[in-house]
């Protein structure tokens, strides 16, 4: 399943290591939402035990095989599937986002009114301001 999503991924025009960097993203977020069904059913303890397994995951294959037994605990007989599909809905937001991002731009580039008032509004936002600030 790996090497699909990260073809999937590639597609968005990502380079190796960053198209490694967006699955590892993507997975966090993905067994984010896993653990909080699992934790309807199973205890603190056993979600931790789960979390630290993932994060001393020795290579992507371990990881990976983690991530399986989490989503099999989780989503029974459909859970390869279910895994498959959450992550090609995060790479399909993702894609619309860029999208969307670039048909600002160009109409940024061209003067649009709205556009340029949209940018205006965003560069005032703290997110804007987080990710653009120096380092002190």
């Amino acid at each position: 399943m790996y090497k699909e999503i990260i073809t999937k991924i590639k597609e968005l025009g990502l380079d190796e290591k960053t198209s490694n960097e967006l699955f590892n993203t993507i997975s966090e977020e993905i067994v984010d939402i896993m653990l909080q069904e699992l934790a309807q059913t199973t205890s603190d303890h056993e979600l931790q035990a789960l979390h630290q397994r993932l994060q001393n995951a020795k290579s992507t294959e371990h990881y990976e095989t983690i991530l399986k037994e989490i989503s099999v605990t989780v989503y029974g007989d459909n859970a390869l599937e279910e895994l498959k599909k959450m992550f090609l809905q995060y790479i399909e937001e993702i894609k619309n986002t860029i999208t969307e991002s670039k048909d600002l731009l160009e109409k940024y580039k061209q003067g649009d009114p709205e556009a340029i008032a949209l940018v205006e509004k965003a560069q005032q936002s703290d997110t804007y301001k987080s990710i653009t600030q120096t380092p002190e």
